[in-house]
């Protein structure tokens, strides 16, 4: 019984160490985390590791990524004032290659357990850069041709920026450059599109005035409606409690031509009108034809 007890403990140390060492290959890293709360528990470089936490495989989850990669981002910076027409042929565009890795010192588990959150995360850097770096020859006064001209220490400024931001995430830029000659729209382009935003402007602001008028219409019609059940409903329990009033609507409701109702004369009028009776005349009835 005891060798048995020692063999399954020897089985069990066993499977706990094979479960917590991990191999992870050169060129890519791994990402260890908590399958209950997606919780980070280790970030792996190349090489062997022993991850204590994670002797109960169920529990965590490996993800391995490229410790070194490479991008191509495909920029839009919109002309001013022309960002809601949300269209290239109104953006400078701007094409940039990247290539990077992985510094293991900083790096945070969070930014590379999201699989594409390292591209994004510099393709944001980018835009923000260009679009601050940019700010000066778009506005006040759109000036395409000292952009273009000057295109080139403004993509080394933004560069610059951008690497030290993503050496402070841990991300570390080995080569970053444009990619072909920046597209910068003319002026035509440029008034073209202030005309077509103003427009769009209006039909806009026409819309929106024809969508108040309507929700206005909308609500008072509501309004009308709520109303007409609430009478309803009061003429509902009036009825309930006072049978007769039907008897009288009835009567009120007869065509002009007629002329004369036989009725009870022991019930009265208005609410004689005794819908059940069957037969010929009791004694009392009064024949108004006469």
């Amino acid at each position: 019984m005891k060798t048995l007890c020692v063999i399954l403990l020897l089985t069990f140390a066993a499977m706990g160490a094979y479960f917590t060492v991990f191999m992870v290959d050169e060129g890519e890293y791994g990402v260890i985390t908590s399958t209950d709360d997606d919780e980070v528990v280790a970030v792996l470089p190349p090489g062997m590791h022993f991850v204590p936490r994670a002797v109960f495989p169920w529990k965590t989850a490996l993800t391995y990524g490229r410790a070194k990669a490479s991008n191509m981002f495909d920029l839009s910076v919109p002309l001013p004032g022309l960002e809601e027409l949300d269209s290239r042929h109104y953006s400078v565009g701007i094409r940039v290659n990247a290539a990077w890795e992985v510094d293991f010192q900083t790096v945070t588990g969070d930014l590379l357990a999201e699989k594409g959150r390292v591209v994004h995360t510099i393709g944001k850097f980018l835009k923000g850069g260009f679009t601050g770096e940019m700010a000066p020859y778009l506005h006040p006064m759109y000036n395409s041709r000292k952009l273009e001209l000057e295109m080139e220490a403004v993509s080394d400024r933004v560069f610059e920026a951008v690497k030290k931001k993503c050496a402070g995430i841990g991300i570390r830029v080995l080569t970053m450059g444009l990619v072909g000659p920046v597209s910068v729209p003319n002026p035509e382009i440029f008034r073209e599109g202030v005309s077509l935003a103003a427009e769009l402007r209006q039909i806009e602001n026409t819309n929106r005035k024809d969508l108040l008028i309507l929700e206005n219409k909308l609500r008072k019609e509501d309004f009308k409606n709520k109303k007409y059940l609430e009478n309803l409903r009061e003429i509902a329990k009036l009825v309930k409690n006072n049978p007769d009033v039907l008897k009288y609507l009835y009567i009120k409701g007869f065509s002009k031509n007629v002329r004369a109702i036989l009725m009870p004369e022991r019930t009265g009028l208005p609410f004689g009108l005794d819908f059940g009776e069957k037969g010929p005349r009791k004694e009392g009835d009064v024949d108004n034809f006469r």
